[in-house]
């Protein structure tokens, strides 16, 4: 588990609070007995002040990283914006990723 909190300057910054608590671990194969898979959950609120756009934007985050072996993995991953960049004029928006690791 972990969470971030941050503050700006209302009059100089597009942002002002930040939260965003989250959960991530891994999952899968026992200890010693080669790569284990991870999976998270992210949750981020960010206010935007009235000088920008008086409103709060909201964004999700899951993802699920397969591990093929100690140096490679595969991690579909989706995020949900709620009112991106303080805006209610416009959609949320859903955003997929997929990104692939390697260590060399």
């Amino acid at each position: 588990m972990f969470a971030q909190a941050a503050s700006g300057d209302r009059d100089l910054s597009e942002f002002g609070a930040h939260y965003a608590p989250g959960l991530a671990g891994p999952i899968g194969a026992e200890e010693g007995k080669g790569p284990r898979d991870e999976a998270g959950l992210y949750w981020s609120h960010v206010d935007v002040p009235g000088a920008f756009a008086p409103s709060h934007e909201s964004s999700f985050d899951a993802y699920y990283r397969w591990r093929i072996d100690e140096a490679l993995y595969v991690q579909p991953e989706l995020f949900w914006f709620v009112d991106p960049g303080g805006r209610r004029d416009i959609g949320d928006a859903t955003v997929l990723f997929l990104r692939v690791g390697l260590a060399l």
